[in-house]
């Protein structure tokens, strides 16, 4: 699977939006993930592909973090 630059950047887009913009819903330990989040998309698209597996799976897992520890998720949206 090939995974180009344009989607880490659409990614790293979206996480910022989510950042920059004054959400009450979001814990300090919510954007530590988010940001933590960016700096690994941004190591990622440094790579030539493919991007090593565990770069990806490390994206996933506080991703994965981050939508489980949102109560208010759905106030973001």
């Amino acid at each position: 699977m090939s995974i180009n630059k344009n989607t880490f950047d659409r990614i790293i887009l979206g996480i910022n939006t989510i950042i920059s913009k004054d959400r009450s819903s979001l814990s300090d330990e919510d954007v530590h993930l988010l940001k933590e989040c960016l700096e690994v998309l941004n190591i990622c698209k440094e790579y030539e592909e493919p991007v090593p597996i565990e770069q990806i799976l490390r994206i996933i897992q506080l991703l994965s973090q981050f939508f489980v520890l949102s109560d208010n998720l759905k106030d973001l949206f």
